[in-house]
């Protein structure tokens, strides 16, 4: 007997894989799904630290103002009669004795060059224009002014000037001017404000001559 041969099974498929989804024709069923749409990001809203920041910002500014506006106003302010008065004595006071020391180094200078103090003309006597000139131009070995400091074919060793313009203004009468005394002469008791100075050249001693003193706790200008 022969056998019979039969054909082999076709494999059936889905009729679900073969439908299209619903909705969707077959043209867009072939096309790959598109991404999705997003939007742009949007700026951020200031957040409440940053509004906080710009008013403490603004805060120290007119505080800033204000204190700087003070300050300038307590400058232009004037000070009070007592105080403005009492702060200029103190710095007349002061003037005067860093002139002072000024002069009296000066003279000191004069005196270790030349053995002598200035301002002694002939026999001692004070000469208050030689004074002046001993201080203000050169000089020789005995104290002599040279005019030409090179004289006679010969270079003398020339000493000073010791300070432009000679003898220093007094600061509180403006007064340069000189009294002499003599080696015998006693100190008056009291300034009286007629030259800048008191001087006595056979000593090199000098004083203010100012009557009284700068303020009630201050010593007096002669005893300076």
């Amino acid at each position: 007997m022969v056998p019979v041969l039969e054909p082999p099974a076709v494999p059936r498929r889905s009729s679900l894989a073969a439908q299209p989804a619903p909705g969707l024709d077959s043209g867009a069923s072939a096309q790959a799904p598109s991404s999705p749409v997003t939007a742009p990001p949007r700026a951020p809203y200031p957040s409440g630290r940053a509004s906080q920041d710009r008013a403490q910002f603004w805060v120290r500014v007119t505080l800033f103002a204000v204190v700087l506006g003070l300050l300038i106003f307590a400058i232009a302010l004037p000070i009070p009669g007592p105080r403005r008065d009492a702060a200029a004595v103190e710095r007349r006071l002061g003037e005067v004795r860093l002139v002072l020391a000024e002069i009296r180094a000066v003279l000191a200078d004069f005196r270790a060059d030349h053995g002598i103090w200035p301002g002694q003309g002939r026999d001692g006597v004070g000469d208050p224009v030689l004074l002046a000139d001993q201080l203000a131009f050169p000089t020789g070995r005995d104290g002599a002014v040279l005019a030409h400091p090179a004289s006679g074919g010969r270079l003398e060793r020339v000493r000073g000037p010791y300070r432009d313009g000679g003898v220093p203004a007094n600061p509180v009468n403006g007064l340069a001017s000189v009294r002499f005394l003599r080696a015998d002469e006693p100190w008056p008791a009291e300034g009286d404000g007629r030259t800048g100075w008191l001087y006595r050249p056979a000593t090199g001693e000098i004083r203010v001559n100012l009557p009284g003193r700068a303020f009630a706790a201050a010593p007096r200008f002669l005893d300076l």
